[in-house]
């Protein structure tokens, strides 16, 4: 992919260089500077242009800077930071204008995949999941979440709004701060859950889970609630679950006629 300063984007800079005018002296000289090393200073002159590498790493600075401004406690700090974080706004809505539409979702999804891998890795890496071969509970994926809040006062996570709390709230819900059992079968469904699916295609887990004992996960209390909150709130997964589980029979008949209730009432 490459970056180019289209006049819909200069147009865009130029009325945040206006309104950054409002800022003290010392944090409107720390804008403009951003702006000429991040921006100006990294497109090549004979392309007028800014190659993938070279968009990737500004695009990671400006984030970079942009969070750590962001929740500083001096409010002209954080009107820098939200300042800073518009700038990358803008590169971002032109990679779509100048760029093959399949170039444009592909970068969106690995940037979305590897949000939620980071905060993945931070439910792993906290000391309770370290000492559990890994192995992270709702309440840990919930605790990282927060922690990866770079909002003011962790104002997403206050609304409910922060990245994967979703699924962080709704396996805290279901699960707590425990798994159901300490076998196979639901750490991999805890793992499908936290994952969102976005590691690995229900075709490929389901039949494992079937394989190793899904047929009981529904007659749990905490394997009933996950089941219909998988097929009622995200019902894009919905059939390929049921597939995946009925085609495991006989081991998980139950379970498939469970799944293809709930699949009917989803729809």
């Amino acid at each position: 992919m490459t970056f180019k300063p289209d006049g819909q984007f200069q147009q865009g800079l130029q009325s945040l260089a206006s309104m950054a005018q409002s800022l003290p002296a010392t944090e409107q000289k720390q804008f403009l500077d951003t702006i000429q090393r991040q921006v100006a200073g990294k497109i090549n002159p004979q392309t007028m242009s800014m190659d993938g590498q070279t968009l990737k790493q500004v695009q990671s600075e400006l984030g970079r800077l942009s969070r750590n401004w962001s929740g500083d406690p001096s409010a002209d700090k954080r009107n820098l930071g939200a300042a800073v974080g518009e700038v990358k706004n803008l590169i971002d809505q032109s990679l779509g204008r100048n760029n093959p539409p399949e170039l444009a979702n592909a970068l969106q999804s690995a940037n979305a995949a590897y949000a939620n891998y980071a905060r993945l890795r931070g439910a792993a890496g906290s000391t309770g999941a370290m000492n559990n071969d890994g192995v992270f509970t709702a309440a840990q994926l919930q605790s990282a979440v927060r922690g990866a809040d770079k909002s003011v006062g962790k104002g997403a996570t206050a609304t409910g709004d922060a990245l994967m709390q979703d699924w962080s709230s709704a396996g805290q819900k279901v699960l707590g701060n425990k798994y159901p059992d300490s076998g196979t079968a639901g750490r991999s469904m805890l793992g499908y859950l936290l994952g969102g699916g976005a590691f690995a295609a229900p075709g490929a887990i389901l039949p494992t889970l079937a394989a190793a004992g899904a047929a009981s996960i529904p007659y749990t209390q905490a394997g009933n609630k996950l089941a219909t909150m998988l097929l009622t709130q995200r019902p894009g997964i919905a059939a390929p679950i049921g597939r995946a589980v009925i085609g495991s029979a006989p081991l998980a008949i139950p379970a498939a006629n469970l799944l293809g209730n709930s699949i009917g009432q989803s729809k």
